[in-house]
């Protein structure tokens, strides 16, 4: 996923991403390819100007850090992420379709208990049937 979402990527070299931070609703540091964020920062740049525009460009330019996967396959995250988002001794990533999250592991795993026992009650039997008829 990051090797083809990085347009500057080529074989031997180290995959580039984003690390965004900057939404107060979010517990997680929420991860986008170099593809994916600049087709974001495209559709800002469209926005007219305003609050909602000023409020995407903190959260999408502003409150970013760029990084890439070291040769080993980790990810360097800077302490001040790990001290914003309480991540201690291991962090869980997640993937999100299109993006990943990077959590703090205890949180992330009570976080995952609530929300599947919310998911039992919100859930058809078939999760895909909400997709639609093309997605059965």
């Amino acid at each position: 996923m990051l090797e083809a979402g990085d347009p500057d990527w080529s074989g031997g070299e180290n995959p580039n991403f984003v690390m965004v931070y900057g939404n107060p609703a979010y517990n997680f540091i929420e991860c986008y390819t170099i593809a994916e964020i600049e087709r974001i920062e495209d559709r800002i740049d469209a926005m007219e100007h305003g609050d909602e525009r000023d409020a995407l460009e903190e959260i999408y330019s502003a409150n970013v850090v760029n990084a890439t996967v070291d040769d080993t396959g980790r990810i360097v995250l800077p302490a001040k992420l790990r001290e914003r988002f309480g991540i201690g001794g291991e962090a869980a990533l997640v993937a999100s379709l299109n993006t990943f999250r990077i959590w703090d592991a205890e949180q992330y795993d009570a976080q995952k208990q609530v929300r599947s026992e919310n998911l039992k009650s919100e859930l058809p039997r078939n999760p895909l049937s909400l997709l639609g008829k093309e997605a059965q």
